[in-house]
């Protein structure tokens, strides 16, 4: 932290009714003086057990704040791409987290209903009463909530109906089965169907594929994420991505320009 070797790489995800768009995933990363880079799968739960996740999830949240401020609308009707910024189970509980997300906004002048914080399954599913509390301040102040890595947590649906999320995403490991010659498609399908019922929009992770995307269009899913799609952009060609990589209707895909990420829209 102090020698500002943290940086953010923003990920895409597109609704899939007209390719629009719909928001990043701010992933952080850590460029070391000596190792290079290295994920946050071999630093995040070090963090946490130090208790240093508190400082890094601060930075985080405005830094993705401050960054999405600069991403415009791709048409004037439009609004702009969300940002997503995953809160870990200590930070959910941590006293004080409504009060920094609120300085964060108003902070960065970034419009709540653009910021959408995403908790795993499992999270919520401890300590229920307090975390329903927690959500609750946050809703408050505008801002969007996304049940991550959803279906791999075994909640119960009753919680579920009282929670106030406005996203579920579907974890991975049931996107990876889609299209494969013979019926996997059956949880996606469940949660798909869960999401339509609470009114909850649905985004689908770790797309790699296009039947992938041809199967989740197939069964009604909101939105994609994944390498087919975008992978991780760096500040500057997130921008160039929320000017120019949204095509409007009529526009064919083929002759839209595309940014530096060379980023593959969805096929119609």
């Amino acid at each position: 932290m102090e020698r500002d070797e943290f940086f953010l790489n923003y990920q895409p995800y597109f609704g899939l009714g007209d390719r629009h768009l719909a928001g990043f995933e701010a992933l952080v990363r850590w460029n070391h003086p000596t190792r290079g880079l290295i994920s946050p799968v071999d630093f995040i739960q070090l963090a946490e057990e130090t208790g240093l996740i508190h400082p890094i999830g601060d930075w985080v949240l405005r830094e993705a704040c401050r960054e999405a401020q600069r991403w415009p609308a791709a048409r004037p009707a439009d609004r702009a791409p969300s940002i997503n910024v995953n809160v870990s189970a200590l930070q959910i509980h941590e006293p004080g987290l409504v009060a920094k997300v609120a300085a964060a906004l108003k902070d960065t002048g970034l419009d709540p209903a653009r910021l959408v914080l995403e908790i795993t399954e499992g999270v919520l599913m401890r300590r229920v009463v307090e975390t329903v509390v927690v959500l609750q301040e946050l809703r408050a102040l505008d801002v969007r909530m996304a049940i991550d890595d959803f279906g791999t947590g075994y909640s119960s649906l009753s919680y579920l109906q009282d929670l106030p999320m406005d996203m579920i995403k579907i974890d991975k490991s049931f996107v990876d089965h889609l299209g494969i010659g013979r019926d996997e498609s059956s949880m996606a399908k469940v949660i798909v169907q869960i999401g339509e019922t609470l009114q909850l929009e649905v985004v689908a992770e770790g797309v790699e594929h296009q039947v992938q995307v041809e199967s989740l269009k197939a069964l009604g899913c909101d939105s994609v994420q994944g390498f087919h799609l975008g992978r991780p952009l760096s500040a500057i060609d997130a921008v160039d991505l929320a000017t120019s990589a949204s095509p409007p209707p009529g526009i064919d895909r083929n002759t839209y320009p595309t940014t530096s990420a060379t980023l593959r829209l969805i096929t119609p």
